[in-house]
């Protein structure tokens, strides 16, 4: 698997929440088809070198485009000027943590969430949360 980010950049327009909902949508999609290997890869890397090196790389490699990206909103007055390396990790960790934590027998969800509704909501504040026109 590539960098599913810089795989969607001809679907950016530039409008920070409607892409923000699209590399919300992207970057859950494709942590939800893998979400029982990365359960168990997490696990597992402790163990296991190699596979700490793989469950590291496209998350790399997606934080790195998402950073561009922020850079790009932060240099256009559009983001607060705040450590986009930072805010990449925020948005990934948001979105990482939901699967995760998704169908867990540790933290179980009281509800269940339509997949929309979960990226609305947590684009929506992010978006609210580093944009200078909110």
């Amino acid at each position: 698997m590539g960098n599913p980010i810089a795989a969607l950049q001809d679907q950016l327009s530039g409008e920070y929440r409607q892409d923000l909902q699209i590399i919300a949508r992207t970057i859950l999609n494709v942590m939800l088809a893998r979400q029982s290997a990365m359960k168990l890869m997490i696990c597992e890397a402790d163990h296991f070198p190699e596979i700490r090196t793989i469950i590291n790389h496209i998350p790399r490699l997606v934080r790195q485009s998402l950073v561009g990206y922020l850079q790009k909103q932060i240099q256009a007055g559009v983001v607060l000027p705040l450590p986009p390396d930072l805010l990449a990790q925020l948005l990934w960790g948001i979105l990482f943590s939901y699967v995760i934590n998704s169908g867990s027998y540790v933290c179980p969800s009281e509800t269940e969430h339509d997949e929309e509704e979960v990226i609305s909501l947590f684009a929506n504040v992010f978006v609210r949360g580093t944009c200078t026109q909110e």
